[in-house]
């Protein structure tokens, strides 16, 4: 493997684990703890995160293999998908779920949605604080 293909997978690695670091510092409502790793890459700290654990991030660490091997299949009459990660490029799609929350609100308060363009006589929507599941793919 050339050395650019290397510096390639490697920011690529990085790329896609800086992305999953981002997402989780944003929405995590626990600090981390004192003594956690910082992800330094893109000039962006982010606390290191157990959530994404080594055998998830370990099939982003040779993507070009994984395009390479993807471009061999493809001229293969009899090529299988036996991958649920499998895309047409070859590299494994990211999928991270976020569940977004919304507080409690005390008996006297209510969430409502009022676009920007309305004006104080417009009608209020009332949103329901339920739990919602955000998917973010990436592939």
């Amino acid at each position: 493997m050339s050395n650019d293909t290397q510096k390639a997978d490697q920011i690529a690695f990085h790329f896609y684990t800086k992305l999953f670091y981002v997402l989780n510092d944003a929405r995590a409502t626990a600090e981390p703890g004192p003594n956690a790793k910082v992800d330094k890459w893109f000039n962006l700290e982010t606390p290191d995160s157990d959530l994404f654990p080594p055998e998830s991030r370990d099939r982003y660490k040779s993507i070009s293999t994984s395009i390479s091997a993807s471009a061999s299949n493809s001229s293969s009459s009899l090529s299988s998908h036996s991958s649920s990660f499998s895309s047409p490029t070859g590299i494994p799609p990211l999928e991270i779920q976020v569940l977004l929350t919304i507080p409690d609100l005390n008996t006297n308060q209510v969430l409502v949605y009022l676009p920007d363009s309305s004006s104080s006589t417009s009608t209020r929507n009332r949103v329901q604080p339920t739990p919602n599941f955000e998917t973010c793919v990436v592939g």
